[in-house]
């Protein structure tokens, strides 16, 4: 019997994650996925199975990367809470101007299109975001204990959420308008209306 042959997984996975990204899991073929990473049908099967198989390991390592960017914005010396949260609005339209027409984000379009009948596509995204969620809130602690906010009961968990929420929104209205000046009358109107000091 031959054995497939043996390929750059990371490289391949690079290739199929753009591929799943710009036309989603139903619009891409396993023969698509052979044609673009140059490794063959079969090989692909003894790799991951399925194409579903192929799909969740590129989704979970785009997740884990989604996380990573939010870790880096949140863990970066960019000064007060204010101007964190701007540097996070400013990457994610970087992020949403690096294909034209945008692609928006693979985990939210991949909710949409697979949440219902994949679970796991849900538990995925949910932990995802809740990791979001957790390094938002961890810069902002920190930032409350040095900075003078406008609001003493302020909910930081919630604000923490409505920071990845906006940036979710930045991606998903990028589809359908990816004007960088649009983008950034939003992110700025955000980012003044949280309760930081300048």
């Amino acid at each position: 019997m031959t054995r497939p042959r043996e390929f750059d997984r990371s490289a391949l996975l690079d290739s199929a994650t753009d591929l799943f990204w710009a036309r989603g899991f139903e619009g891409t073929s396993i023969s698509d996925l052979a044609a673009v990473s140059g490794v063959g049908n079969g090989s692909l099967y003894a790799a991951f199975g399925s194409k579903l198989g192929l799909f969740m390991e590129v989704f979970e390592r785009y997740c884990a990367g989604r996380v990573d960017v939010v870790r880096g914005v949140m863990t970066a010396p960019t000064g007060n809470a204010r101007s964190t949260v701007e540097r996070f609005f400013e990457v994610i339209m970087d992020d949403c101007a690096s294909h034209t027409p945008s692609w928006g984000c693979l985990m939210l379009n991949s909710v949409a299109e697979l949440g219902k009948s994949h679970p796991e596509v849900l538990a995925i995204s949910g932990r995802a975001v809740a990791e979001m969620e957790a390094l938002v809130e961890n810069r902002l602690l920190e930032a409350q204990k040095i900075e003078r906010w406008t609001s003493d009961d302020l909910d930081v968990h919630a604000l923490s959420a409505q920071v990845v929420l906006v940036s979710q929104g930045l991606l998903n209205l990028s589809l359908l308008d990816d004007s960088r000046q649009r983008l950034e009358d939003i992110a700025r109107a955000s980012s003044r209306m949280l309760p930081f000091a300048a």
